[in-house]
């Protein structure tokens, strides 16, 4: 088992050093006398950090004899520890790393200055701004930069490109972190990193490559505050792979050990377990385990674990039937993650209590909370596109000066070579023609990997386009597709559209009996079969959970109408759909009507209205239609009912 993780580790490392930093192989990882020395006063957890400072100040004295990039690791250092120490902004060590300009490697800015000014927004707390910041230093290092510096900046970065969802360049700069800490004999480092790693490759659902990571990064600590951290991340890792007994083991392990209630191991490993529980269908045990967090938990040191505390809370109360008070607690904490824009977290926690209310018939509260978490996705989408641009103008930033610094450094060898002319003209010409050979070679390179990465980026952005477009299990357009497109239709006199919203009787159970991959099963069939059913110009959307949403425009007739319904409605009906051991009957339910294109309001009256239709097909019995094929007024009230061949009146 260890030869095939170091083997795994090994290729990871390498793929994920050589696509961000290809020089980091050309120069040696090894830190340099002066780099351990640095090393061993910032990593001593012996001394406070207000004795680092005081040591880090005395060695200002040398710092006229530093190289430039001493000098840079250095008064990073400095500038972290005095903003630590003092919780205020340094201007004194700010400057000393802005002169640092003078130097030809750090001409447009060091990334030491950079993560400097980083350190000073964290005084701040604006999360965007701590992470281009973040973001911007990474990218900034260069070949001249220590092997030290690199490895905490590639540490820091992929933390923080973690929480933001970026996985591939986290996994990236993590490895460098290894890749460095290894070189170095760093055990504890090592040890940390390995702990993130585990965490990305669990992002990336590889949950096998996770444990076995996440042992290895056990079994190498020997810090008894990072085991803690090492094994709350292991739990995790099982718990969002839904190995919940072997999940719970490992928190309860952790709280058992825990001697202080209060201590934030025993806090985190408790918000876990009521998750499980919740999960689990534990709902006795985790009331009172919720109830117990609560009066542990201090809202005014850790509001983010309290209010995460009082959605688990919410969930437990709504499980056992105290709604009231379950929508109090939840709305309360909905509120406080929205306006900390802790949006990430809460979408899903929404998504989630939706599909407890409509577990417990409480569908127009259901609605309403799924409703929120489109709102709120669509927020998130706009910020991670404003994000992603200032990103890549950071980055785009960082290659223009990097290209400039090269210039510069090509014109300081012209100039050695016309001093070299005048003292051997022979050597001269072997010089250019090797120059220019070089040169030559070197532009055909990066031609070629410019025309390769052109053709890559050109494929990746059309599968972009079609994943933004399409749900990712049924193929069929998703909600936000239909939200673009329907757009287009708005004011069109000329346009009636038919709906059709269309549930799948009894899904739950489907999932309960069978399990969620035939349930997926079942979601995939039901939509070629709708899909098969209609024109291509028609557009079926997957609209949430079990429930598809087909428009037609221009429909031909009621008659065809009609038939098209009942086409629906019969195959799903009377086609099993193939198991290994048996079949499977599944029936849909469907509300439907025809209107005009008017404006966005109307639209979700329209579809309002349609799911009263589909409400009322469900109560009436379920394997049917109910709905009005006449061009329809909002709010008119009047149906009818269509059923399978099969079906009784």
């Amino acid at each position: 088992m260890s030869h095939l993780f170091a083997h795994y580790l090994r290729l990871s490392i390498v793929l994920a050093i050589t696509t961000l930093h290809s020089w980091s192989y050309a120069e040696d990882l090894k830190f340099s006398e002066f780099e351990q020395k640095i090393w061993t006063l910032v990593s001593d957890k012996t001394v406070t950090e207000q004795q680092v400072y005081s040591e880090l100040q005395g060695l200002n004295l040398e710092l006229s004899n530093m190289q430039p990039n001493e000098q840079a690791l250095f008064l990073m250092h400095e500038c972290r520890i005095a903003i630590r120490a003092t919780q205020q902004p340094n201007p004194q060590v700010l400057k000393k790393l802005q002169n640092l300009n003078r130097y030809e490697i750090y001409k447009y800015d060091s990334a030491a200055l950079i993560k400097c000014k980083q350190y000073q927004e964290y005084l701040n707390s604006e999360s965007d701004k701590i992470f281009l910041l973040e973001y911007e230093a990474f990218y900034k290092l260069n070949e001249s930069d220590t092997p030290l510096l690199k490895m905490w900046l590639a540490y820091d970065f992929a933390n923080i490109a973690m929480d933001a969802g970026y996985t591939d360049e986290a996994i990236n700069a993590i490895g460098l972190s290894i890749e460095i800490a290894e070189a170095n004999n760093l055990q504890e480092w090592v040890s940390e990193s390995l702990g993130i790693l585990a965490l990305l490759q669990s992002d990336i659902k590889q949950t096998s490559l996770a444990l076995l990571t996440i042992n290895r990064a056990i079994e190498l600590s020997r810090n008894a505050d990072n085991i803690k951290i090492l094994q709350l991340r292991q739990g995790f890792i099982l718990k969002e792979a839904n190995q919940f007994n072997d999940a719970l083991a490992v928190y309860n392990n952790i709280i058992n050990k825990e001697n202080d209630y209060y201590a934030d191991a025993y806090i985190t490993a408790a918000l876990n377990i009521s998750a499980i529980y919740q999960s689990i269908g534990k709902n006795n045990e985790n009331l009172k385990l919720t109830e117990k967090i609560l009066t542990i938990i201090d809202p005014a040191k850790d509001p983010y674990s309290w209010h995460q505390a009082n959605i688990l809370r919410a969930f437990a109360l709504l499980t056992t039937g105290q709604y009231d008070a379950a929508n109090q607690l939840f709305y309360q904490s909905q509120l406080w993650f929205e306006r900390n824009h802790w949006l990430v977290y809460l979408v899903p926690k929404i998504e989630e209590w939706a599909k407890l209310l409509e577990q417990s018939n409480l569908y127009k509260p259901a609605y309403y909370a799924l409703t929120d978490a489109s709102n709120l996705k669509h927020r998130l989408n706009i910020q991670k596109r404003q994000r992603d641009a200032l990103l890549n103008n950071a980055r785009l930033e960082s290659e223009q000066h990097k290209r400039a610094l090269l210039e510069l450094s090509e014109e300081h060898k012209k100039a050695n070579i016309l001093l070299e002319k005048q003292q051997n003209e022979h050597n001269l010409i072997i010089t250019i023609v090797i120059i220019t050979i070089t040169m030559a070679l070197f532009i055909l390179t990066v031609y070629l990997r410019l025309r390769n990465a052109h053709r890559l980026l050109a494929v990746k952005s059309h599968q972009l386009d079609y994943e933004s477009k399409h749900d990712p299990l049924t193929k069929v357009y998703n909600r936000r597709y239909f939200e673009q497109f329907i757009r287009t239709k708005y004011n069109d006199d000329n346009i009636d559209a038919l709906f059709l919203l269309i549930d799948i009787d009894h899904f739950k159970n489907v999932n309960d009996t069978y399990g969620h991959q035939i349930g997926d099963l079942v979601l995939e069939i039901v939509s070629k079969r709708i899909s098969n059913r209609v024109k291509n110009n028609d557009k079926v959307i997957r609209w949430g959970g079990e429930e598809f949403l087909v428009y037609i425009e221009n429909p031909d007739n009621k008659v065809n109408c009609i038939k098209l319904i009942e086409r629906l409605l019969n195959e799903i009906y009377n086609t099993p759909i193939e198991l290994k051991d048996n079949q499977l009957y599944v029936t849909i339910s469907i509300g439907f009507g025809v209107y005009q294109m008017i404006n966005q309001t109307q639209i979700d009256q329209v579809l309002n209205q349609i799911d009263e239709y589909l409400y009322k097909a469900k109560t009436q019995g379920r394997n049917q239609a109910v709905g009005n094929l006449g061009r329809l007024e909002i709010n008119d009230e009047s149906f009818i009912t269509l059923k399978t061949s099969n079906a009784t009146s």
